[in-house]
């Protein structure tokens, strides 16, 4: 092994080490998942997860709610390829998404260290740059939201591909973007994807200015770039099978097919102002302060630390040295945070205007991800050139540094003082200050003490010191916020949560419970969720239709209401705003409405506004023979011409035939699915849900990898010749 790739592998070995140690109550299962990850994207991934090893593809999720498309849900990640790996493996449990989790920060180290490398940093620099990135107060108070952690843990891969390129023309690095770009999309939040992408075209962008003012423009500079793009459309291409479902039904199940609304963008959870001390205290706790400023806003959305040493040093890489790459990087990073910033800078506000799929993204805090990596990149530099550094220079950054510790030393006193004297008056605020300010900063001030003893030592020292300082540093603060990024549990409680999943039936290929429970509990129904009837909460899509119906109080009704029953006639209201009043009464009297939105058969009876009582609902004349994620069987008697209602959610992916028939799925009640039963008799009605975004989605991912083995066979071919 050449004396170059020992060193690369110290370094990877160094990032192992930090990760693996700063998250070791997680390792160990001292500590938890919880909040979203737990609630939300477990139960989601579980069901995927058992769908697959029952042999069947998961489409049609009917466990939560009224039933919502899986296949077409942006938070479920089915192709993505880590999570397809832990399906066919050891199967999803309170383990292996914690692992996941895990492995997201390790990724995130990984792909930052080789971003710095292509941005020529040593391989010390390389490592606090990356250690920076992967324990910043963005991953630590995003942990419970892994799609943004996935996000921004490739992201770096991206524009390492992109950086390498486009210096040394090397082919690897089109495929580390395009696989990057890839991993992005599929396991990737919207949102956070949404802010990727932007990141990524001004990096692009930026790059291409910079070539056109050195060179002029060129065929060679056009061959470059539009190799470049034509690895991201393929790598889109490729991601059909999960993009094409999502953006068939985006309009109905987000309503932002025109955008959200400008206020919306702006002030939905942004970064404020006050919330930049997190620069230097990466509380958790200071979400404590929020009322007093009479703010509202998520504790995942505060955090901007990367280090104190690290911001130090990114800050003395500007004061040394102000080449173009460096104030590159500080103009993408100060111009992500501004926008972070939302109403209270003009960037976010500008970008809605000028960028149309920039109207799609709320949460302006998640920009300061990006502030982030430009940020530590420059940290990175910070450490190579203070070990190249003059004595001037040097006796510069010491003095900062001692201006540093006497500011915090201050801070720290005053603090003190200010507790000490609430005490007895104001428990809370007291108790308060002392979470913020009395339990990191002593940590912080030794550390800089150490820095600045550590400088005044041998130079040869001075890279594994500072990288020892500053990784302690973070993994210190990574361990004062653990209490947001997961719960304590005793033994007891931990044996408890393992035995529930790890005892489930993973065969859902036929569902016989159809009891509905208006509750939320983790675990239960196989690992999976019940159906929930509190509007919105942790549900994460669900049609824009539905959710208005059920704001009316609705849920109500339906909770109670049987999954499938026969009327023998219904009332015709052409707009669902018409109707919402009728919900309304309904709700309020315990009745079930049945309205269509289209003229019915001729056999059918019409009236106006019929509202039935629950128990007068004929579900005893339907029989239900099969009920699976994808398939309903039932077997209905009708006297009569009538109509089977149900309480199960519509989507025009479900089709439907009658005796061996097809005929169409209606809307029934606006939100739920229908049939026409026009005959009396004894009839199978069969129920097959066949999306055809699913279809056309894998025939756009095989023209993506069709384009990508055109592209190498030619590539090949001509080298050949």
């Amino acid at each position: 092994m050449s004396r170059r790739w020992i060193k690369e592998f110290w370094a990877i070995i160094w990032i192992l080490c930090v990760c693996v140690l700063s998250l070791l109550p997680f390792i160990f299962f001292r500590r938890v998942i919880h909040n979203d990850l737990a609630v939300q994207a477990l139960p989601l991934l579980i069901f995927g997860n058992d769908a697959f090893r029952s042999g069947t593809v998961p489409f049609w999720d009917p466990f939560q709610d009224c039933g919502v498309p899986h296949f077409s849900n942006p938070q479920s990640h089915l192709w993505y390829l880590p999570n397809q790996l832990v399906f066919w493996t050891s199967g999803y449990s309170l383990y292996s998404i914690q692992y996941e989790f895990i492995f997201h920060f390790l990724i995130a180290g990984l792909c930052f260290y080789l971003l710095a490398r292509k941005f020529k940093l040593s391989q010390a620099g390389s490592c606090l740059a990356s250690v920076s990135y992967m324990l910043s107060g963005f991953f630590i108070g995003h942990s419970e939201h892994m799609n943004i952690l996935a996000t921004f843990a490739w992201l770096p891969l991206i524009l390492a591909g992109i950086q390498g390129w486009l210096d040394e023309k090397s082919p690897k690095n089109l495929w580390l973007s395009g696989i990057g770009f890839w991993l992005l999309i599929q396991g990737g939040n919207p949102s956070a994807n949404l802010i990727a992408f932007f990141f990524i075209g001004l990096f692009l962008l930026v790059r291409l200015a910079e070539r056109i003012y050195d060179r002029g423009f060129n065929l060679n500079l056009f061959r470059e770039f539009s190799q470049m793009l034509l690895v991201f459309i393929i790598a889109f291409l490729i991601s059909g099978i999960s993009i094409v479902p999502i953006l068939a039904d985006f309009s109905e199940y987000t309503g932002r097919q025109q955008g959200i609304p400008y206020q919306t963008a702006l002030e939905f959870n942004p970064l404020k102002p006050w919330e930049l001390i997190t620069l230097i205290l990466p509380s958790a706790s200071l979400s404590g302060i929020m009322p007093a400023f009479n703010e509202t806003g998520s504790p995942t959305m505060i955090n901007c630390y990367f280090g104190l040493i690290s911001l130090a040093l990114a800050l003395f890489a500007i004061y040394v040295r102000r080449d173009r790459s460096r104030l590159i990087l500080l103009s993408l990073g100060l111009f992500a945070l501004l926008i972070a910033l939302g109403s209270r800078a003009i960037f976010r506000g500008l970008l809605f205007e000028l960028v149309p799929f920039l109207r799609m993204l709320k949460h302006p805090a998640l920009f300061r991800g990006a502030f982030i990596l430009f940020f530590c990149i420059l940290a990175g530099m910070g450490l190579d050139d203070l070990i190249q550094a003059d004595n001037s220079a040097l006796k510069e950054f010491r003095r900062a540094v001692l201006l540093l510790v006497v500011s915090l030393c201050l801070i720290f006193g005053f603090a003190s003082v200010v507790s000490f004297a609430l005490t007895s008056r104001d428990q809370e605020t007291a108790m308060l200050l002392k979470d913020i300010f009395l339990e990191t900063l002593p940590i912080q001030i030794a550390l800089l003490i150490a820095l600045y003893f550590w400088l005044r030592s041998k130079k040869n020292f001075w890279s594994i010191g500072i990288l020892f300082l500053a990784s302690l540093d973070l993994s210190l603060m990574v361990q004062a916020n653990m209490p947001l990024m997961g719960q304590y549990l005793d033994q007891r409680t931990r044996k408890i949560l393992i035995e529930s999943v790890e005892n489930r039936s993973r065969k859902i290929d036929h569902i016989t419970n159809l009891t509905r429970i208006d509750n939320w509990r983790l675990f239960q129904n196989n690992g999976m969720l019940y159906k929930k009837f509190e509007t919105s909460d942790y549900t994460s899509i669900n049609s824009i239709t539905y959710e208005k119906i059920m704001n009316t109080g609705f849920h109500k009704v339906i909770a109670e209401a049987p999954f499938f029953f026969i009327v023998p006639a219904v009332s015709m209201i052409d707009q669902m705003e018409n109707a919402l009043p009728i919900f309304s009464r309904a709700a309020q009297k315990n009745l079930m409405p049945a309205m269509v939105s289209e003229e019915p058969p001729l056999e059918i009876k019409v009236r106006s506004e019929l509202l039935y009582a629950l128990e007068s609902l004929d579900s005893r004349n339907v029989r239900v023979i099969n009920y699976s994620i994808n398939r309903v069987e039932l077997q209905i008697t009708n006297q009569a011409p009538a109509v089977l209602g149900t309480t199960e959610a519509f989507h025009p992916g479900w089709r439907a035939w009658l005796d061996n028939k097809p005929v169409k799925t209606i809307r029934f009640n606006f939100a739920f699915r229908g049939i026409y039963l026009p005959d009396p008799g004894t009839h199978i009605l069969i129920w097959k849900f066949q999306p055809k975004s699913f279809y056309l989605g894998v025939l756009v991912s095989s023209l993506g990898i069709i384009s990508l083995g055109s592209w190498i066979l030619i590539c090949f071919l001509f080298r050949k010749l």
